[in-house]
């Protein structure tokens, strides 16, 4: 049931063009994409459990999530460091499961995690 569901909603999303409308609803649906994803990777090889990845990391660099910016609202930064850093755990995370290089995110990124 949850995998139909999935694949109902996943029609729905398109990456393309959505960021230039609403940045806010851009972080909303960059959110639903990685939990969609990380959902549907626990039932797939590990060779295509994370090919969603690289597109999500283009799509949130678009977003500007890898610079740390001086945001006046604490919690708009926090929500863009918290799914930056996701998106290097799941990075770091197909990475061993593969044995492929990363797909190419600096990891001495402009947030810092302390």
């Amino acid at each position: 049931m949850l995998l139909r569901f999935f694949h109902k909603i996943f029609g729905t999303i398109d990456f393309a063009g959505y960021h230039a409308r609403n940045i806010e609803a851009s972080l909303q649906i960059l959110q639903s994409y990685i939990i969609m994803n990380t959902f549907k990777s626990s039932h797939l090889s590990p060779y295509s459990a994370f090919g969603f990845l690289p597109e999500t990391i283009r799509f949130a660099q678009s977003l500007r999530l890898h610079v740390d910016k001086n945001t006046r609202d604490p919690m708009d930064r926090e929500l863009r460091r918290r799914i930056w850093g996701h998106l290097l755990f799941l990075d770091v995370e197909s990475t061993i499961a593969t044995g492929l290089p990363p797909i190419g995110i600096h990891y001495s990124a402009a947030f810092s995690f302390s």
